[in-house]
């Protein structure tokens, strides 16, 4: 084949499809879209065709020839890249209807330019005029170069954030609604440090509307999110960008840390740890050999006969967005140490039920506590050791009510009382060796004398 064949648009066609018979012109019901517009070199360039033929049309051939200097259009002749990117394509159809979604091919194109994509069609083996053919321009640059004025420029797709979820908190997935203007493309986004996530959509408008959900991962007044349409290759059509506030996942102790300096080894704790937020996973993290200690909703109970030692602690939650966080407030240093414990009392309080923690009243030796003739009350004690049994007695009733021990570590103590006469009543809040012989009173701890005040 002559060199001048190679440069002529209708020589080259005539050999390369075999034509010996004359050509109807391409329909323009069948559209042809090159998807990215402006590629780079060494991109995927997908040449989609799509819409409907002649009824006597059964074979399409696609081409593709590159604009020389000058503004001349000429077969590119390097062998190697014909046989690569320009060898025509009939499509094996049957009848003028081209499939559903159309017909997609790939070209690799490993030279910038300005190309040209063309199509002519006809009947089985007709000869092609490429006079007629749709040709659809787009540019080729290379690798960093800026995207050259087409032709056709093909208008960029325009993105849009219509809504995005209120009141994130670090671990949740906030909803993004995006709409899009333009041809339809891939819309990816991602939050912050995240990964990219695919946007779906199922509406086919002109304006298109993308969602999805991206995992609040990190927290920050201005946490950045990137929104990207690409095409069918990967490219980056246009993007955007902005920012939401994404609260930190954090709760803090409710006053004081109930948790001592110092323990005797094997000595049980029964406390309570309130927080903020209702209770979770929450437990107290200590160095081994202690390591982990749970706790039950947000109490404590645990006997530390760990070996003596300082231990530093902190109080941790996870919360249901699987965040794990330290709870503020509630860090220190528990040391462990031998010794003999004594019986004692560490807390001995007593509130009507139902009411508010705050409204506790300590019984204390040679104190009262006050209430109404209505009221039912309830005792709270706490020992910093095991006993047998806690009782209170009413002098004057000679009336002994046993406690239950609330977690049964019988450090934990507790019981309600009700229907006292109005007037002072005498009482005592003492430890028995018997649990079921209230005479049996123990002398350690001392037991408590004090006054109910009914009116």
């Amino acid at each position: 084949m002559s060199r001048q064949m190679w440069t002529d648009p209708r020589a080259w066609a005539c050999w390369a499809f075999g034509a010996t018979h004359a050509l109807s012109v391409l329909a323009m019901p069948l559209t042809v879209q090159v998807d990215p517009k402006a590629p780079v070199v060494g991109e995927v360039v997908s040449v989609r065709l799509s819409g409907q033929l002649p009824a006597d049309h059964q074979d399409i051939y696609v081409y593709l020839k590159v604009e020389q200097l000058g503004g001349a259009i000429a077969w590119y002749h390097d062998r190697a890249l014909h046989d690569e990117i320009k060898k025509p394509w009939r499509a094996n159809v049957k009848g003028p209807e081209l499939p559903e979604h159309g017909v997609i091919l790939q070209y690799s194109v490993k030279q910038p330019g300005r190309y040209v994509v063309g199509v002519v069609s006809g009947p089985v083996g007709a000869q092609v005029s490429l006079a007629n053919a749709h040709e659809v321009v787009f540019d080729v640059i290379a690798s960093g170069a800026a995207v050259p004025t087409s032709s056709t420029p093909a208008p960029a797709p325009v993105l849009k954030v219509l809504d995005v979820s209120k009141n994130i908190l670090q671990g949740e997935s906030p909803l993004f609604t995006v709409s899009m203007e333009g041809p339809k493309q891939g819309v990816f986004a991602k939050l912050g440090q995240g990964a990219f996530v695919e946007l779906t959509t199922t509406d086919e408008q002109p304006l298109k509307i993308y969602r999805g959900k991206l995992p609040a991962t990190e927290p920050g007044a201005e946490v950045q999110y990137v929104i990207e349409a690409r095409s069918e290759s990967g490219a980056v059509r246009t993007s955007l960008t902005g920012s939401v506030k994404v609260e930190a996942a954090t709760d803090a102790l409710i006053g004081p840390n109930p948790m001592p300096a110092e323990v005797i080894k094997g000595m049980p704790l029964a406390l309570k740890f309130p927080t903020g937020k209702s209770p979770a996973d929450m437990w107290l993290q200590f160095p081994d050999p202690i390591g982990k200690v749970m706790l039950t909703g947000a109490t404590l109970n645990r006997a530390f006969a760990d070996p003596p030692g300082a231990y530093a602690y902190q109080l941790m939650r996870k919360d249901h967005l699987g965040n794990v966080y330290a709870i503020q407030g509630a860090s220190g240093t528990l040391t462990i140490k031998d010794g003999v414990l004594p019986l004692a009392f560490v807390s001995t309080d007593v509130r009507v039920v139902g009411a508010p923690l705050e409204t506790a009243q300590l019984i204390q030796p040679g104190g009262s506590v006050s209430f109404k003739a209505k009221d039912v009350f309830q005792f709270q004690v706490k020992t910093n050791v095991a006993v047998p049994m806690v009782y209170v007695r009413i002098i004057g009733l000679n009336w002994n009510k046993g406690m239950n021990s609330a977690y049964g570590d019988k450090s934990t103590w507790s019981t309600q009382m009700g229907g006292l006469a109005k007037g002072a009543h005498d009482a005592l809040l003492f430890v028995s060796e018997d649990i079921y012989n209230a005479s049996s009173v123990m002398s350690k701890p001392e037991p408590i004398s004090f006054k109910i005040l009914v009116d």
